[in-house]
């Protein structure tokens, strides 16, 4: 929207503030999503090593149903074109898979059961 030289002045702003957050002693008051906001803002700065380095440190400990919209979520257009991204897609994809079969499979026993 013409507006390029002003999201990349917001984008620096979240990657400093990140980092800034990531560098304090674990402190209750750092959110959960930092890694992922300094994954978008290194990547629409096309620092995409950093990018997939917080993108993947987020995704360790979450997956993307603790993202709010999902696979929806505005936040990741900046890595769909990116043949990385589709590989964490489909690995995402598959561990879902996995948790869904575990799923099926206890609701399967346990209405045997009753």
């Amino acid at each position: 929207m013409g507006r390029q030289t002003e999201a990349l002045e917001i984008s620096e702003e979240i990657l400093r503030r990140g980092l800034e957050k990531l560098a304090r002693p674990a402190q209750p008051d750092i959110p959960w999503d930092v890694p992922l906001y300094l994954a978008w803002a290194c990547r629409f700065l096309g620092r995409q090593p950093e990018a997939y380095r917080y993108l993947r440190q987020y995704l360790t400990h979450r997956t993307l149903l603790h993202l709010p919209l999902g696979l929806h979520n505005p936040i990741l257009d900046v890595f769909k074109n990116d043949r990385e991204f589709n590989t964490i897609l489909t690995d995402l994809k598959q561990r879902l898979e996995v948790a869904r079969g575990a799923i099926r499979e206890f609701e399967a026993s346990s209405t045997q059961g009753s």
